[in-house]
């Protein structure tokens, strides 16, 4: 998984999407949420260490991203 950092970083340059952001994790999310205005999608690694991410369904962009 990319380092919370890394993330950052890329949250604070104007975001990224789902697909961009499956390259960096090396694999599909598990939707783990559905609203109106957003989805949200949840990666686990082999450690157990989980990263959360919601994206705009508008934009297509990242809103929040947390590593549990």
């Amino acid at each position: 998984m990319p380092l919370s950092s890394d993330l950052q970083k890329d949250l604070d340059k104007g975001s990224f999407t789902y697909e961009e952001l499956v390259k960096k994790v090396g694999g599909e999310g598990t939707l783990t949420s559905v609203s109106k205005g957003s989805l949200s999608y949840t990666w686990v690694d082999s450690t157990g260490q989980r990263l959360g991410a919601t994206f705009n369904n508008k934009s297509g962009k990242c809103t929040v991203a947390s590593y549990r």
